[in-house]
């Protein structure tokens, strides 16, 4: 019996621990948010990762170039501050080679609930990412806006 508790007692310490790692560095799982990600970039793209608000960037960057230079589908988040909603941004390639940069915010009318809005930007060129900006990631050049 004791090494059972103590078996648990050491699991739900881990979990303590580990658990605010993961809410800074993921959507919340099944989110629609992920759902459009995989639905605009195909269940078979490369998932380069979504970065939390203190998360490194970089490596997820890095594997959406090498997707984009391999020309295969992937999807790339970044985590953008919302006053009171889930905010994200993300780069996108379709399966058939198109560019967008996808907007989401968990709740446009603020506070509590899901009321989600997605704002699609179709790209006629590649995505850059630019830190410094409020939205990072940006066309180098945009077709036209398309609201969802």
């Amino acid at each position: 019996m004791r090494r059972v508790c103590k078996s648990r007692l050491r699991g739900t310490m881990l979990l303590t621990i580990l658990a605010p790692l993961c809410i800074v560095s993921h959507a919340d799982p099944g989110s629609p948010f992920e759902a459009e990600l995989a639905r605009l970039a195909g269940r078979s793209a490369r998932q380069c990762g979504l970065v939390g608000l203190r998360g490194n960037p970089k490596p997820g960057w890095q594997c959406a170039l090498q997707a984009d230079r391999d020309e295969v589908p992937f999807w790339y988040g970044l985590r953008q501050r919302g006053e009171d909603s889930e905010v994200w941004i993300a780069a996108i390639r379709t399966p058939s080679g198109a560019h967008i940069v996808l907007s989401y915010d968990s709740n446009i009318f603020g506070g509590r609930g899901l009321h989600p809005r997605f704002d699609q930007v179709p790209c006629a060129g590649r995505i850059d990412y630019r830190p410094s900006e409020p939205s990072p990631l940006q066309c180098m050049k945009t077709t036209q806006t398309a609201d969802k």
